[in-house]
């Protein structure tokens, strides 16, 4: 015999189904009831209210990598007013907490109305903190392949992209030196010049300090992250054709430009900048490994101590600071003196003010030419 309501199998013996818990058979005469009726046809009988209760349903749920799952078990009363929600949770428009407003924060939530419990819910919520690297983003290897990383600011955004999972954890510096060696781009020129591209990203709002090491991604940096992995990238890479054109630009610029610099000094005395710093080679003792004779060898040496050993934004007052450290006198026109340098030696590159910098020709002068 079926059951008249699920259809599971029946024991002979017996007047409820062990599925769906319904009386299937009269206990007065032993004959099988109709579906829903209140009454045996047969002798009269009446049939005990367990009929009325409603089916048990089961919901189940889960997902890989973020390790989600929901399960739930519920009547069809409960059902009719919450299939809508259930049908939105696993489409992923809503949380599936929406539904159960008198949950609490525990892996196993239960509620009940009319001391009789219609649903009882397991839902373990994805960690934020565990989310793994997505799949749908492209891997170190493929963004080295595919060239999305144009700079090599964008490469840290994707190493503190990586390293905090997508934004959702703190990152500290070593993380990112970790990545560096992982994607094989690790160099000692690019280490050296790690911390000021901390900086530059921190001033452009793609990353922020939380104490003396560790580091959170903003939202600006995902968004500059999530166009990288697109290929729109707007940076732009610096390569050697493109130097030379610079150089050529900016000789033409400095020669229009030249009667417009300003007789006096745009500079002054920076006192917070220091020069003697105690885990850092000093200012002078940098110098005293080198022979420097003229003006364009003074101010080259400067530049390139300020990046390279202090990973210092230049500008015009840095170097002003540098040139009273060494006891150096103040050229009367020293923006001029390093246009002057930019367009007769081409060791430094002054075309933006704000960030003074050198070239390579400059890097070579120093690091093989001037040493003693």
């Amino acid at each position: 015999m079926n059951c008249t309501y699920c259809e599971s199998l029946q024991p002979e013996l017996g007047f409820f189904c062990p599925t769906c818990f319904k009386q299937t058979k009269c206990k007065k005469c032993n004959e099988k009831l109709l579906k829903d009726a209140p009454i045996c046809v047969f002798c009269g009988e009446g049939v005990e209210q367990k009929n009325s209760t409603n089916n048990i349903n089961t919901i189940e749920f889960s997902e890989n990598q973020t390790e989600r799952k929901f399960k739930a078990t519920f009547t069809d009363t409960v059902g009719q007013s919450i299939s809508e929600s259930f049908g939105m949770i696993l489409s992923g428009k809503i949380n599936s907490k929406n539904i159960l407003p008198t949950a609490v924060a525990t892996n196993d939530v239960k509620y009940e109305q009319n001391n009789t419990i219609d649903a009882e819910v397991e839902i373990l919520t994805t960690n934020m903190a565990d989310i793994k690297e997505d799949n749908s983003y492209p891997n170190l290897k493929e963004i080295k392949l595919r060239d999305l990383a144009k700079t090599e600011t964008d490469w840290v955004l994707v190493y503190a992209f990586t390293a905090s999972k997508g934004g959702t954890k703190e990152f500290i510096r070593e993380d990112i030196l970790q990545l560096y060696i992982e994607s094989d781009r690790k160099t000692d020129a690019r280490i050296k010049g790690l911390s000021q591209l901390f900086k530059n990203c921190t001033r452009s709002m793609y990353i922020k300090p939380v104490n003396d090491s560790n580091y959170i991604l903003l939202d600006k940096g995902k968004n500059k992250v999530l166009e990288i992995f697109q290929g729109n990238s707007t940076s732009k890479p610096s390569n050697s054709s493109n130097t030379k054109k610079k150089s050529i630009d900016s000789q033409k610029v400095g020669a229009k430009t030249k009667a417009k610099v300003s007789s006096g000094n745009d500079a002054k005395f920076l006192a917070e900048l220091n020069l003697r710093p105690k885990d850092k080679e000093s200012l002078k003792d940098f110098s005293a490994k080198y022979k420097i004779n003229t003006s364009e060898e003074v101010s080259l040496l400067i530049v390139y101590y300020l990046v390279e050993i202090l990973n210092e934004t230049v500008t015009l007052s840095h170097v002003f600071t540098c040139l009273k450290e060494l006891g150096k006198k103040v050229p009367t026109h020293l923006k001029q003196t390093l246009i002057n340098n930019k367009n007769s030696k081409n060791w430094i590159d002054v075309t933006n003010w704000d960030d003074i910098k050198f070239t390579t020709s400059g890097m070579n002068c120093i690091e093989h030419d001037l040493k003693k």
